[in-house]
């Protein structure tokens, strides 16, 4: 999930600040890659959110940052980058399918026993 703050605008990160808090990140997905991307750096003399706000709230809530520029294309391309390499990171696999049971109970009889 990708979420897009314009540095230009004060507001809009502190909407988006108040926005997220609703977020429970309780019920987050472990395999989820979230970003705060900061757009728009190609207009730093219009700048209203600083680099380090930016940054510190991404680390404070788990999030990747990167600031970019689509006009200029500035780390657009780091940018899917890395979210396709935090994509790529080995996950603990699990056998698709039931697992079979062959188990011998008193008297010899046999019991198959399936799980998922």
């Amino acid at each position: 999930m990708t979420k897009k703050v314009d540095t230009t605008f004060r507001r809009l990160y502190e909407a988006y600040k108040a926005f997220s808090s609703k977020d429970d990140d309780n019920d987050r997905n472990p395999n989820l890659v979230m970003v705060l991307v900061a757009n728009k750096v190609d207009l730093e003399a219009n700048r209203r959110v600083e680099t380090e706000n930016g940054e510190l709230y991404a680390h404070e809530n788990g999030l990747l940052y990167i600031e970019t520029s689509a006009k200029t294309a500035q780390n657009v391309n780091e940018l899917f980058y890395e979210i396709a390499k935090r994509l790529a990171k080995p996950r603990p696999t699990q056998t698709p399918g039931m697992k079979l049971q062959n188990e011998t109970r008193e008297r010899g009889i046999r019991a198959f026993c399936c799980s998922g």
